[in-house]
């Protein structure tokens, strides 16, 4: 849940002053974008940006690994988690 909820706090800061700002839940058809949204100047994707701050911050230390979790869950397409 921390790492959905890192994606939502991200998103409602770039979108900050807009109609979409301050949201309480995204689809997750988003997710897979996460890979292809990059920053201003093109040197990384928000998928690369989130996981910097997850490996370099230890207020996320608790986001490591969660893809240990994924097993358990019911999703048939784990491809949708995981950036190639």
């Amino acid at each position: 849940m921390k790492l959905l909820e890192l994606v939502l706090f991200i998103g409602n800061y770039l979108n900050a002053g807009h109609n979409k700002g301050q949201s309480f839940g995204f689809d997750v058809d988003f997710l897979p974008k996460l890979r292809d949204s990059k920053s201003a100047d093109n040197s990384q994707t928000m998928l690369h940006f989130m996981a910097n701050m997850i490996e370099n911050n230890s207020e996320y230390a608790m986001i490591k690994g969660f893809e240990e979790d994924l097993r358990y869950l019911p999703i048939k397409n784990h491809d949708l988690w995981f950036c190639n």
